[in-house]
Parts: structure tokens; C-alpha cells; sequence
């Protein structure tokens, strides 16, 4: 006699193209994640607390997952385009979940003006130099990564302070230089990608380092490197000689 099989499963649902109308639709219970049906691994993370962008990806055959931001705040189409972003960095070998996780313990700048007020505690200058830091320097880059400081930061404070106190606005950059030198000697920027604006006291010549051009090397290689790269015709990467005329620091 025949017989019925009531266990055969049932067809799997096919996955949605994912549209702010059906993020909205759908029902956060049980927690889950739907996927897309066109980009492979986007998907939006769903539990009764939130709804967030998800992205899954393999690298180096390691299986790894990185949220993108919350929905509403990132509309489908913006997460839809940061996916493909992401997917173009991950098809050429680059981690964006390593990259975040570095950015994220990458050195600011108060934490270096910090270091840099113990390291020269013994200095006779050190009031001035706290007031300095505390009047100019950590107000305006205080909240910034460190390997994010370029020369037009540096360039705004000094035009900014030259407008009252032009005395004053070098000693404030000569202080940024002895900063960036202590982030140089600590390898503090090495962690993330990027370049470091250090300005060397060399006759006022300012440089570029990238973390290449000091792996290994010692604060007196370094300088050495640089001034050899400077007075080379065309200097190149890993130096990039910016001014010689200081204070000023305009390319």
C-alpha cells in the first residue's frame, strides 16, 4: 500500500533583494540574519533591540562578519553601496574588518600629548609647553588619530595663533614637532595605514614618513635617510621634502 511522506521539506524561501520597504516588513522574531539575493554575503541582522547591515566574507580562508551601521541611519541603498565598496577592497586581498579594528586602537592625539608632557616632565620649558598643548594644539586635534594630522592642520593652527602672537604660533609648531617626534620613536602610527606629518628641525624643512621608510630603523636612521633624501633632486616617496622655509609648511 502506498504511503504519504510527510517529512519532504519544503521549498526554500528565496531570498529578497533588500529595499527599505522590506527591512521594514519584516519581523524581527526569531533573531536572524536575511541575506540578499544579489550581493553576495549583505544581508541586514535583525533582533527586537535593531536592525543593522551585515556584511560576510572570506579572506585567506578565514570566515569573517562586519557590520556595516544601523538601519534606519544607513538606508538600504547607502548600506548597498558601502557592501560593494567593501567587496572591491576584500577581491584585492584588503581585510576592512582589520583595517576598522586597527583605526579603532590607533593612537589620538591627546593620548600623544599626554605621553609627550610625562616623557618631558624634567624640561624647563614643560609650563609652556602644557599650556601650548592645552591652549592650541589639543583643542583643535585633540580627538583626532594621529596618522590623520596632515600639514594643513598644522598650517590652520599657525595661522590662527600668527594673527596675535606670531612668537608664540612657532614656538606651537616646534612643539608639534618634538609631539610627532616622540610618535615617531614610539611607532605609535605604524598600526594603521596612512602617512605621519613629523616636521623635522632641520631648517624648518617638514617630511612625510610612511611606516615603510621606519620599520627598523632608529629615530637617528631616520633623520639621516631624510636629509640624505632631501638634498636629492626629485626626492621621492618614502620623503617628501614639503618646505624649507620655516614656519611655513605649504607644499
Amino acid at each position: 500500500m502506498a504511503t504519504h511522506d510527510n517529512t519532504a521539506r519544503r521549498p526554500r524561501r528565496q531570498r529578497p533583494h533588500l529595499t527599505d520597504a522590506i527591512v521594514r516588513r519584516l519581523d524581527p522574531t526569531p533573531p536572524r540574519i536575511v541575506y540578499d539575493s544579489d550581493l553576495a554575503g549583505f544581508g541586514i541582522r535583525l533582533s527586537a533591540a535593531s536592525r543593522s547591515w551585515v556584511l560576510n566574507f572570506s579572506l585567506h580562508r578565514v570566515e569573517k562578519r562586519l557590520t556595516i551601521g544601523r538601519w534606519p541611519t544607513w538606508p538600504a541603498r547607502v548600506a548597498r553601496a558601502k557592501a560593494m565598496e567593501l567587496r572591491r577592497e576584500i577581491d584585492q586581498g584588503q581585510d576592512p574588518l582589520q583595517k576598522r579594528q586597527a583605526e579603532r586602537s590607533a593612537v589620538d592625539m591627546a593620548e600623544l600629548c599626554a605621553a609627550y608632557l610625562q616623557a618631558a616632565a624634567g624640561k624647563r620649558s614643560i609650563s609652556d609647553d602644557a599650556s601650548l598643548i592645552r591652549s592650541y594644539i589639543k583643542p583643535r586635534l585633540g580627538t583626532m588619530k594621529v596618522h590623520d594630522v596632515t600639514t594643513e592642520h598644522i598650517e590652520e593652527i599657525h595661522r590662527t595663533i600668527s594673527r596675535h602672537a606670531p612668537v608664540r604660533a612657532n614656538r606651537c609648531i616646534a612643539r608639534a614637532s618634538s609631539i610627532f617626534s616622540l610618535a615617531v620613536r614610539k611607532k605609535w602610527f605604524l598600526c594603521c595605514a596612512g602617512r605621519l606629518w613629523r616636521p623635522d628641525g632641520f631648517s624648518g624643512m617638514a617630511v612625510l614618513i610612511t611606516p615603510s621608510a621606519v620599520i627598523g630603523k632608529s629615530t637617528s636612521d631616520v633623520i639621516e635617510d631624510f636629509l640624505a633624501e632631501a638634498f636629492t633632486d626629485g626626492a621621492a616617496d618614502p620623503f617628501v621634502v614639503k618646505s624649507q622655509s620655516a614656519p611655513a609648511l605649504s607644499a
